[in-house]
């Protein structure tokens, strides 16, 4: 948009921002914002505008940066005991089957997380129905 809404807490990011910057700044907010605001759940927003060949975000993440994004986000909201619902959102590639892979990084990280916390073996495909 335009002209941006405030928040409760907004943190202004430069433009062609790489991994490395991104997941600092992220890592030096998000936990004292779970600290301060204490949320019952988190629904979280997985947007992949910010990926660097997207045409209308501005930021520079590579696939590795958005999967180490989705697993940090999620994994500090479960350190504290709060639950996440994760929904997809941006992305603007005219190459739907490569959006479709961005948007499902997150549901990646998810399942990640979820072998590794319990450990099972990772999930595998049902039989064919006869």
């Amino acid at each position: 948009p335009f002209r941006k809404q405030h928040s409760d807490l907004d943190v202004p990011l430069p433009e062609n921002l790489d991994d490395d910057s991104y997941l600092r700044i992220l890592r030096a907010n998000l936990p004292e914002l779970l600290e301060r605001t204490e949320p019952d759940l988190v629904i979280y927003n997985a947007g992949v505008d910010p990926f660097k060949d997207d045409p209308l975000g501005k930021l520079n993440l590579t696939w590795e940066g958005l999967q180490a994004r989705d697993q940090y986000v999620l994994e500090c909201c479960l350190n504290v005991g709060v639950p996440v619902g994760c929904v997809i959102g941006g992305g603007y590639s005219k190459d739907h089957e490569e959006l479709a892979w961005r948007h499902s990084l997150v549901h990646r990280a998810a399942a990640k997380i979820y072998q590794d916390r319990f450990s099972i073996t990772p999930f595998r495909s049902s039989p064919a129905v006869a």
